[in-house]
């Protein structure tokens, strides 16, 4: 820790004065002048300068709950409506701002990265690369980051549309909102989680986009943010597990699009 301190001092000093008369008498003496205290400014003991705590991170428990989760009716219990729902983690997300979701089971695996700010990307990392940044998705395969473009005449570009397509359900946060609010209705445990959060289930199977969910349970923080999914699904004919773990949100992530080849 760095302190300053600064030191200033005043001195003055006592003239003599000494009186001549034009007169041959001896000239009176003049005693010199006592001289008068000097008031002299201490070393200024500045206060030692203390660094700012920085902002604690948000975790899923610390986050503030939208409006949109206190009118979902989420309680111990409930029956809620697949809208409701979504429109809570819809916002709880855009709320934390970024964060990291990690994904595991029969049909993807790795970590996807999201920011909401200055625009909403998502990067996943795992057998392979996927970006969506500024409304374009770009894939790696592990020759370099192509370009998503399903009109396009070049093959390469139309194949990383098709996979962008396939795994959007699985690596797209804000995917994990609009398949809750396509469920009609979403039963929640009679019992609270270990940590007083809640489990929601899908009261029977339902379908998003062409995909067919066969079981889906979402795990609420205490305040409502989003902690984990696991579901059971049919993607494009295939059949599968997935769960869907949130972390780090509120951590600062910044995503930048890949340069394609």
């Amino acid at each position: 820790m760095r302190f300053v301190s600064a030191a200033a001092a005043v001195a003055a000093v006592a003239l003599l004065a000494a009186g001549c008369s034009a007169q041959p008498e001896p000239a009176a003496e003049s005693s010199p002048t006592a001289s008068e205290p000097v008031a002299t400014t201490p070393p200024s003991e500045s206060t030692p300068s203390v660094p700012t705590a920085p902002a604690p991170t948000p975790t899923a428990e610390s986050l503030a709950t939208p409006q949109t989760c206190l009118d979902a009716g989420i309680a111990v219990g409930a029956s809620v409506d697949g809208a409701a729902l979504g429109a809570c983690i819809a916002d709880g997300l855009a709320a934390a701002g970024s964060g990291r979701m990690t994904l595991g089971g029969t049909l993807a695996q790795g970590a996807v990265d999201f920011a909401y700010s200055p625009a909403y990307a998502f990067h996943l990392a795992g057998a392979f690369d996927l970006w969506y940044v500024d409304g374009a998705f770009w894939v790696d395969q592990g020759a370099g980051p192509v370009a998503a473009d399903p009109a396009s005449p070049d093959e390469q570009e139309r194949m990383a549309a098709q996979t962008a397509e396939y795994y959007r359900a699985f690596a797209d946060p804000r995917a994990v909102a609009d398949i809750l609010a396509a469920g009609p209705e979403w039963l929640v445990d009679d019992e609270q989680t270990e940590d007083g959060g809640f489990r929601v289930t899908a009261s029977e199977p339902f379908d998003w986009e062409g995909t067919r969910i066969a079981e889906l349970a979402v795990e609420l923080a205490p305040g409502l943010a989003p902690v984990g999914a696991e579901l059971s699904l049919t993607v494009h004919g295939v059949d599968g597990t997935l769960t869907q773990t949130f972390e780090d949100l509120g951590e600062p992530v910044e995503i930048t699009p890949p340069v394609a080849g």
